[in-house]
């Protein structure tokens, strides 16, 4: 059944209740204001005004239930626009704790870029910027000290968060030194033989085991390391 709000939305306790819970306060005839944006309810008509002259948002909400008003309200005021001053300084006090984070871990791979703890430390900003490295969070955790620990924790549930810019992992893997390590980066040579003992090992197999399932899965293994082999041929070719 579609809900008709005879008094208008405004009047209605629930949402004046939600409204509170986010730092809306009656500021006027129909109107809620956390002190920088506005919410102003026309019947069912929504007239939301930003903070800075932003654009203002328009929505008719005749016949949204109680849920779908608060959905929608919820994604307005998760906007910038729409952010209280407490908000805002809270998020201004965030950002700069990851800024601090990200110094601090940057400076300790620069330092150490060989150790335990050090290669732990570029997997985990790597695996931030492009998604190319896999992070153990057993192995990461047990490589870091409490200093460590709190940095990347502040780091991840920022990013989490969305308070981490690729700008600011790009500079932080720049002044630790990983963006020109990445590009002169190689396998040694101890390195290639365990790569090609698997190859022939896989192939040993193939010769060796009868027909059956785990035929075809070989068989692809097979491939895809080579396909690896000639990767890195590339890659090598690349490096000046």
């Amino acid at each position: 059944m579609t809900p008709h709000y005879e008094s208008g939305l405004a009047q209605q306790p629930w949402l004046r209740e939600f409204l509170q819970s986010r730092g809306f306060q009656v500021s006027g005839a129909n109107t809620f204001s956390n002190g920088r944006a506005s919410l102003q309810f026309n019947g069912h008509q929504l007239v939301a005004t930003p903070a800075d002259n932003g654009r203002v948002c328009r929505s008719d909400l005749r016949g949204a239930h109680e849920s779908s008003v608060c959905l929608i309200l919820t994604q307005l005021l998760l906007t910038p626009g729409f952010s209280s001053h407490a908000a805002l300084e809270r998020q201004a006090t965030r950002r700069q704790s990851v800024e601090a984070a990200l110094e601090q871990v940057a400076a300790y791979i620069r330092d150490n870029p060989e150790t335990r703890s050090g290669r732990e430390l570029r997997r985990f900003l790597w695996s931030l910027f492009n998604q190319h490295h896999a992070v153990n969070l057993w192995s990461l955790k047990d490589a870091l000290d409490s200093r460590g620990n709190a940095s990347v924790t502040e780091i991840l549930t920022g990013w989490m968060d969305g308070c981490v810019s690729e700008s600011q992992l790009r500079r932080a893997l720049v002044e630790s030194g990983e963006m020109e390590r990445w590009d002169t980066a190689r396998l040694q040579m101890s390195e290639r033989r365990r790569l090609t003992d698997a190859v022939d090992a896989v192939n040993d197999l193939l010769v060796k085991m009868p027909p059956g399932a785990p035929v075809p899965h070989l068989s692809r293994a097979s491939t895809q390391l080579l396909e690896v082999m000639e990767s890195l041929k590339l890659a090598d070719r690349s490096i000046p």
